[in-house]
């Protein structure tokens, strides 16, 4: 080759060519070798090469040049150099014979090589630990199904070693996946080439124990070989949690059902995912659709497409129930009336807001309250337990519970809604494994009487209802009432999903009533013994002194006959005779004084009561004080016998039962009220008198008091004795004082209140009671229509 030719090869070649003198300096170099080296052909030359190699590389650099001077050949090695950037280059240092003047040195870059293999390293070192640490098993097999590959997730999930795994059939260790692989493993082209496909199966473990596996199963080709690589998921913790949340589910749904009220539950657009037994049972009644009882209905859209009266309700219902779902207000209680075959049906709905997970809901709850509408006591009262039992997301009252028992007779609550802690004083958690506490918070009496029900309920699975009494560590003894429905469980024990709620105010009540009705039928009995006892005095006066006084008269008239022809004896006997007559009219207006004073009638108030005070000064020498004033225009004949007759029974009970020495009696008109007060300085009034005739007498009082619209009080006065204060209202123009209440409710609840009252006045304290002056005048405007004044004016005098 021509020297010419041999140059422009040289120059041209894209690989780097350098001939060094034995000192490494560089005396010819072509392009390509200064492009490598970064830097202009005519300064490379002359410079040492081992300038440009790197400081890590240095000394192998030495040795290679050292060798190549030494003998022939071609000697290579792996040199990084540095240029502001790191290269990798093969050195080949070509000699013609040892001591040679020259070197020719090829340098070659190989840095994308070298990268690619470090990179192609790393990314298997990755893969290994992905694989080696993944949570899923792991498992490559060959086109015949046999174990590769398994990582260490896969050995753990099948209880073996990666020794007993490699080599194995994979559908040795998978039951059923022999179809399953050779279906992933059959040969495909274009789009009918099969891809991934997973599959839940049952995996065995070497001690020979199984359990449900999930595996997915691709085909992959390596060059010519096609592999199987399976993915492993143990699904045992899965399939346990969804068998929890089945029972949680079930749970639910038999609690929804054992609440007598009709709920449902919407969600965020207001679409009805749950409702319970009652539901359906009163939308069929109603004639809705089967879509809303079984729940597939937007309740929104069945609301606002209600026509004719029932529209009104509707709408308003919607509208609430979108303020609930837009998180505008979180609960409500709305009354509708709904216009039905059977005539009109009312109801209350209460609607409470549910958030969980971010998402909005609303549980609804229908509660009919046709038979309770006019009773508005009744219905506040329902309105107010309702809304605290809206707290629970559910319109139960109390707490909502399951009470299970095992075949071996164990006990325990595994679900109580936070409820329980006002009922038994205890946590949810307390009794989730054994209810002991519960048992220990029951009324020793009541103990054997409920497990005696919860044993019949057991044997024949009906429902279990009662009332038992409670314990409670704070509030004292309290009465409940609960009611469950018993369910068989598959491994034999039994679970009852109910109630209980806190019936100790009704109980109360009862109590209260019963205790009512025993005094006024004791008070009953003695009116009857005092009305006997007033004819026996009546008549015993009529007999006695009227008897001897009429005999007397008859005595004169016949004196009067005999002593006909003497003018003396006749004057003297006629004399006579009118003193016996006046004698005889005395005692009969004394008497007639003594059932009514005429001044009632006749009279001022305050002139009967002044003259009444004075004679019982005058028969019992007790000093009384009076402060009167004229109410004679401000009340009627019933009214103002009322309060003679309250004035009597207090003096008489002075004289009887206060050894008092002073009494003050005052009478004034107080706003809108007419005030009585009798005080005496005595002994005061006695303990544990309350079923005494005395406590009888101020039962009467208490009841008089209450048959004209007022309130009487009994208690201690200051610094010593007794006070009875009558507090009555004073009728406005054309209105006359208040009859007793007709209905029989008004009735008892009234006497129940006079009863208690009197009880509270029979205790020895001093007791600040407010009298029920507004109460009492709003009740007698409300009950007693108005009449004019000529009306109340010819009312019978002295009417009582």
């Amino acid at each position: 080759m021509s020297p010419a030719r041999y140059r422009e090869l040289h120059d041209f070649a894209p690989i780097a060519y350098l001939s060094l003198d034995r000192t490494g300096a560089i005396r010819d170099a072509n392009p390509a070798a200064a492009r490598l080296l970064g830097i202009r052909r005519t300064e490379l030359i002359g410079q040492a090469l081992g300038g440009f190699v790197h400081p890590a590389d240095a000394a192998t650099y030495r040795r290679v040049l050292r060798a190549a001077l030494q003998r022939a050949g071609q000697l290579a090695a792996q040199l990084r150099l540095i240029d502001h950037r790191l290269l990798h280059v093969r050195l080949e240092t070509r000699g013609s014979r040892p001591g040679a003047e020259r070197l020719h040195v090829v340098m070659v870059d190989e840095t994308e090589r070298v990268l690619a293999q470090a990179e192609l390293r790393d990314s298997e070192a990755r893969m290994r630990a992905i694989v080696e640490t993944a949570h899923d098993g792991i498992v490559v097999t060959d086109a015949g199904g046999c174990v590769e590959v398994c990582n260490a997730a896969a050995q753990r999930m099948f209880g073996r070693t990666a020794r007993e795994m490699l080599g194995r059939p994979l559908e040795r260790m998978i039951r059923g996946s022999s179809t399953f692989l050779r279906t992933a493993a059959r040969p495909g082209s274009g789009k009918s080439a099969p891809r991934r496909q997973d599959r839940e199966l049952i995996g065995r473990r070497r001690d020979g124990s199984s359990f449900p596996l999930h595996v997915a199963v691709s085909a992959v080709r390596f060059g010519t070989e096609r592999k199987l690589v399976a993915t492993l998921q143990d699904i045992s913790a899965r399939r346990l949690a969804e068998a929890n949340l089945r029972a949680s589910e079930e749970f639910a749904r038999a609690t929804i059902d054992a609440l007598t009220a009709p709920l449902c539950v919407l969600d965020g657009r207001g679409r009805i995912i749950a409702v319970n037994r009652a539901w359906r049972q009163t939308a069929l009644a109603q004639g809705v659709s089967a879509r809303v009882t079984s729940g597939k209905a937007n309740y929104l859209q069945v609301c606002e497409a209600v026509r004719g009266r029932n529209r009104r309700g509707a709408v308003a219902m919607a509208r609430a129930i979108r303020s609930l779902l837009q998180n505008r207000t979180t609960e409500f209680s709305q009354e509708y009336a709904c216009e039905g075959p059977g005539g009109t049906r009312w109801f209350v709905a209460h609607g409470t807001a549910l958030r969980s997970d971010g998402r909005h809901h609303c549980v609804i709850v229908h509660e009919e309250i046709t038979a309770h509408k006019t009773a508005e006591q009744s219905l506040h009262e329902r309105i107010a337990l309702q809304a605290q039992l809206e707290k629970l997301a559910s319109a139960v009252p109390g707490t909502l519970y399951s009470f299970r028992r095992d075949r071996k007779g164990r006990t325990s609550a595994p679900y109580a809604s936070p409820g329980i802690e006002a009922i038994y004083g205890l946590r949810p958690r307390d009794v989730a494994q054994d209810d002991a506490p519960v048992w220990e918070r029951i009324h020793p009496a009541d103990r054997e009487r409920l497990a005696a029900g919860i044993r019949d309920s057991a044997g024949t699975l009906s429902t279990l209802q009662g009332e038992w009494r409670v314990l409670n560590p704070t509030k004292g003894e309290l009465w409940v009432e609960g009611r469950a429905e018993p369910e068989r469980q598959p491994d034999g024990s039994i679970v009852w999903f109910g109630f209980i709620h806190d019936v100790t105010r009704r109980k109360r009540l009862e109590a209260s009533v019963r205790e009512s009705e025993s005094r006024y039928r004791e008070l009953s009995a003695r009116l009857q013994s005092a009305i006997e006892e007033e004819r026996r005095s009546i008549a015993r006066e009529l007999h006695d002194e009227l008897g001897a006084q009429l005999t007397r008269v008859r005595m004169d008239a016949s004196w009067l006959r005999r002593a006909a022809d003497d003018p003396a004896e006749r004057s003297r006997q006629l004399a006579q005779l009118e003193r016996d007559i006046d004698a005889t009219i005395t005692s009969v207006r004394r008497l007639a004084t003594s059932l009514r004073p005429s001044l009632l009638d006749h009279g001022g108030l305050d002139a009967v009561i002044q003259h009444y005070v004075t004679e019982f000064q005058r028969r019992t020498g007790i000093a009384c004080r009076t402060r009167l004033a004229d109410v004679s225009a401000d009340i009627d004949g019933r009214a103002a016998t009322t309060i003679f007759r309250i004035l009597q029974e207090s003096l008489t009970n002075v004289a009887r039962h206060a050894d008092a020495s002073r009494v003050h009696v005052a009478l004034r008109p107080v706003g809108a009220l007419i005030e009585l007060r009798i005080a005496d300085d005595g002994k005061g009034m006695p303990v544990a008198r309350g079923n005494g005739p005395a406590s009888l007498g101020l039962l009467g009082m208490a009841e008089r008091a209450r048959s004209v619209g007022g309130a009487l009080l009994v208690r201690r006065a200051r610094p010593k004795g007794t006070e009875v204060l009558l507090s009555m209202p004073r009728p406005l123009p054309g209105e006359v004082a208040a009859p007793a209440p007709a209905s029989a409710s008004a009735s008892a609840s009234a006497s129940a209140s006079a009863s208690a009252s009197v009880d509270r006045a029979t205790a020895p304290s001093v007791e600040r009671s407010a009298s029920p002056r507004v109460g009492a005048r709003a009740a007698q405007r409300a009950a007693v229509p108005r009449r004019s004044s000529a009306a109340a004016t010819r009312r019978p005098p002295g009417q009582a």
